[in-house]
């Protein structure tokens, strides 16, 4: 089934649009309930998480997202090429997120301690890590569903992920008492 080879590009920049400001509308509505249930410190703790694992995980790749979009249109006519490219990045991103880590679930509390000042544990040091990892190759997939013009699937992943994201840390708020590990 070929879902967006008939849509022009402006069809396809509303649904890019539509994925973005619906994803920013639940983000924004859920932002009430979280700043009534969670402290200014959980907060920090949050960016903390978020940054850790996001930078982490930027450094490791080397910028092999972008070398893939990149490469995604030079070898557009030639998809066998680009498989092997791409799933040789995708080998190479998943080795070395997971070598590093195990170093860092092997040094977690050594890096909360000297880094962190232990303002964050060491299993949330990890969790932010894996985060980090599993954001970028997120991230990785959903720009490659760009380059495809596949803006369908990207507008009902992106929406999904926002909708579950709210769900399951609504659920883990309200169900069970957590606060900042809601969100993580």
């Amino acid at each position: 089934m070929k879902w967006d080879t008939n849509r022009s590009f402006l069809q396809n920049t509303s649904i890019y649009l539509s994925a973005t400001v619906i994803t920013t509308v639940i983000t924004f509505i859920t932002l009430p309930i979280y700043t009534r249930y969670l402290s200014p410190a959980d907060f920090g703790i949050l960016a903390l998480f978020l940054m850790l694992g996001t930078v982490c995980a930027s450094i490791l790749s080397i910028g092999l997202q972008s070398a893939s979009y990149r490469y995604y249109f030079k070898l557009k006519k030639n998809p066998e090429e680009y498989k092997i490219y791409n799933s040789t990045n995708l080998i190479f991103l998943c080795t070395v997120f997971l070598l590093a880590g195990l170093g860092i679930y092997r040094f977690a509390n050594w890096i909360s301690a000297a880094l962190l000042n232990n303002t964050i544990t060491g299993y949330i040091v990890t969790l932010s890590f894996l985060f980090g990892c599993l954001q970028y190759l997120f991230s990785y997939l959903t720009l490659l569903l760009t380059a495809q013009i596949k803006s369908v699937q990207f507008f009902v992943i992106n929406i999904s992920l926002a909708i579950l994201n709210a769900i399951f840390s609504f659920y883990f708020i309200f169900m069970h008492s957590l606060t900042y590990m809601a969100r993580i």
